[in-house]
Parts: C-alpha cells; sequence; structure tokens
C-alpha cells in the first residue's frame, strides 16, 4: 500500500518490523529518514507519522 501525500510517495517496505520511506515525487530523492512501525502498531497510525514527517520538512519551504 503506497500513498501520495503533498507531492511525496509514502511507500510501505517488505518484511518486519512494517516500515516505510518517503519519496519526493519531483526529485525521486527518498528522505533521509524512514519510519517504522512500533510493536503492534496499525498501519494507519504509522502512516499518520509518515505524513507528519513530511508536514515537518515542508514546514520551512512553506514560510517564503
Amino acid at each position: 500500500m503506497n500513498e501520495l501525500y503533498r507531492g511525496h510517495e509514502i511507500v510501505f517496505l517488505p518484511g518486519e518490523p512494517k516500515s516505510l520511506v518517503i519519496v519526493d515525487r519531483q526529485t525521486g530523492a527518498e528522505l533521509p529518514t524512514k519510519v517504522t512501525a512500533l510493536p503492534d502498531e496499525e498501519d494507519i497510525a504509522c502512516l499518520r507519522r509518515a505524513r507528519d514527517l513530511v508536514d515537518l520538512y515542508l514546514e520551512p519551504q512553506l514560510r517564503h
């Protein structure tokens, strides 16, 4: 399950524990961070944390 969010693709990686990477769709660059699910964390909660990281990454750009 992948999701597009604010110009970024959030990609679930195979394997355990669940983890996600975030890719800037415009440049194809992967953000230098990864979200890893906590034990028993549902996909939607992990996805929400990835969206929060995108928001944090974009925050300085939105100030200008």
